[in-house]
């Protein structure tokens, strides 16, 4: 039986009931009918579809075969989980009566959701393999730690309810979870919310060092049906306790990391000044302690973990969203101004920044060099990962990506890149399982190379997870050493952000979407074609030309990790009229709905 979640409410009722609501002037609604025949006859039983989002169809004008309608009603299903998990705004020692609901109307991330999203984790992994998972593994990015641990405690409760035992790995990235998870053939559970604010936590799964993709048994429309339909009861107390791990973990890591710091010249660092900024979040202590033993000099600046500390003022998000400003804007933010000091101070040639975020598997990289700061983002570490590494990869990027990327690793002798959806887990989900090597990124900061790793037996794996450490000190060695021409990224790009009024009204063949993709068809400047893409259903997307040839793309998009709309244009710098012009049309349409 399939059914559909009424927003905003968020009340879940079985669709055949929904009927009734449809009924105009006693008369039944056809298309309606054949919707509803579609979610019972297509789709697995539970299955979850929001109603606003269904309702768009009866005003479509065309008729749809039954494919199509099966497609449309694919996209329009209900998960609990965003781009990356689940997150939220944290809110402590809340004794709600129905959490996950609580979760589902405000955003808000309590223990009672975290034991009811584990348990029903748990619960989706016994039905899919018929016995219950004796062991998972737990990491965290120490906001959670910080705060006294409830979330946590909730997580390693709901695992000892179901017989499970917890491998508490404490404070760590989270790629060394997804690696964890890989050789020991066991789930993960990492408690981050990423480059978000202090004030948010999160929840990601991985499966054999992988994460949860929408579709599927083991999927995250399968999971949030699970933990929809679950009574939302029965906390108990349990006395079974995880094994603890930290120290192993954490020495393992900083001696891998020492032996990959060590294709760094440690001398060059002498007269050089390296600034290191974890974010104070989970990479903190791992990558200072390995670049003190591998005897390179440094100067650790959000380093510290602690209360309120972790994504404050530093970070990648904090670079990334000014990462396009002028100089004077760049300076004065905090880590770019210590490194501007430092070189000044010591009047050295040039100095560089390695910028991380809270979990780990994000990283930046800042250069001042004769009066003047870069910021290398994704697309730049990419680019130099693929060169460090000589021999030839498979390369793929996201649509975070600027559009020059395909010129740009032309030149370094690769195939065209294949495009994804925004996320690192699109990018494993392209690499994983190839004999190739390969090489995936985002402008974001996520960049996925091969890991070589052991199973528990000793037998040789290959891990494709963002690890902030080992992208920033690869990109680093071919960034001083390699001569690079940083002109090759001939790009011009425009964003704008919307993250006030009601964001939700913008979705696949919602109103708001209907007219934006007009004024982007109608557009006299350009041609734009649109183009979907299959995995991320509210991705308005088009590929933008002049005449005959294509000069870049352009997108809206809704964050799946945060409260934000994001409009995107990225062309060809000698088309930046063309941008400007499309960028201020749609605008107009925007901003008459969301307040910048």
């Amino acid at each position: 039986m399939a059914y559909i979640v009424f927003d905003p409410d968020m009340s879940i009722v079985p669709a055949i009931s929904s009927r009734s609501l449809l009924i105009q002037g006693g008369d039944p609604c056809p298309l309606w009918e054949r919707i509803l025949s579609v979610l019972e006859s297509r789709f697995p039983p539970d299955s979850m579809f929001v109603f606003s989002r269904l309702r768009a169809l009866l005003d479509e004008q065309e008729v749809h075969t039954d494919q199509e309608m099966y497609t449309h009603c694919e996209r329009m299903q209900y998960r609990l989980q965003g781009t990356d998990g689940v997150r939220g705004v944290v809110r402590y020692g809340t004794d709600s009566p129905d959490p996950v609901r609580f979760f589902m109307k405000e955003r808000v991330l309590t223990g009672d959701f975290c034991f009811h999203y584990t348990r029903g984790f748990l619960n989706m992994l016994q039905e899919e393999g018929g016995a219950a998972v004796k062991e998972v593994a737990f990491g965290e990015d120490g906001r959670d730690y910080h705060r006294g641990g409830e979330l946590k405690n909730m997580i390693l409760r709901a695992l000892a309810s179901e017989g499970t035992t917890g491998i508490d790995l404490g404070i760590v990235p989270t790629p060394y979870l997804s690696q964890y998870s890989q050789a020991h053939s066991i789930p993960a559970i990492m408690l981050t919310a990423s480059h978000n604010p202090e004030s948010h936590n999160g929840i990601k799964l991985f499966i054999d060092g992988r994460k949860l993709y929408p579709s599927g048994t083991l999927g995250e429309y399968r999971l949030s049906s699970i933990i929809l339909r679950a009574p939302q009861a029965g906390i108990q107390e349990n006395s079974t306790l995880p094994s603890v791990i930290t120290s192993k973990i954490h020495n393992q890591i900083v001696d891998e990391m020492i032996f990959e710091l060590r294709m760094l010249d440690a001398s060059f660092f002498e007269n050089t000044p390296l600034l290191v900024d974890c974010a104070n979040g989970a990479a903190s202590s791992y990558f200072i302690d390995a670049l003190k033993g591998a005897g390179i000099a440094h100067l650790p600046l959000f380093c510290r973990q602690g209360r309120y500390l972790i994504n404050d003022g530093c970070g990648v998000a904090s670079i990334e969203e000014i990462q396009h400003q002028e100089q004077d804007i760049l300076q004065s933010h905090p880590t770019v101004q210590a490194l501007v000091d430092e070189v000044e101070h010591r009047k050295s040639v040039e100095g560089y920044a390695i910028v991380l975020d809270g979990d780990g598997d994000r990283a930046f990289i800042i250069r001042y060099r004769k009066g003047s700061v870069t910021v290398l983002n994704g697309d730049h570490l990419g680019y130099l990962i693929i060169r460090s590494l000589k021999e030839k990869h498979r390369v793929f990027h996201t649509i975070e990506s600027a559009y020059v990327m395909k010129t740009v690793l032309h030149a370094t002798g690769s195939d065209e890149p294949v495009v994804t959806c925004v996320g690192d887990r699109w990018l494993a989900r392209e690499m994983f399982d190839r004999e190739e090597n390969a090489v995936g990124f985002e402008s974001s900061g996520h960049v996925m190379f091969p890991q070589d790793i052991r199973d528990t037996e000793g037998a040789g794996l290959r891990n494709y997870s963002g690890n902030g450490m080992r992208t920033a000190v690869y990109a680093l060695r071919e960034l001083i050493t390699g001569g690079i021409d940083l002109n090759l990224f001939d790009t011009y790009e425009l964003q704008s952000t919307y993250r006030k009024g009601e964001l939700d009204k913008f979705f696949r063949e919602s109103t708001l979407w209907k007219k934006i993709r007009s004024i982007f068809i109608a557009s006299s400047s350009c041609t734009a074609q649109e183009f979907e893409f299959a995995h991320e259903p509210d991705l308005l997307f088009f590929f933008l030309a002049n005449g005959e040839e294509e000069i870049g793309w352009c997108y809206v998009r809704p964050s799946g990790t945060e409260s934000k709309l994001t409009l995107r244009i990225s062309v060809t710098s000698q088309y930046r009229a063309i941008a400007q012009e499309v960028m201020h049309t749609v605008t107009q349409e925007m901003n008459t709905t969301f307040p910048l």
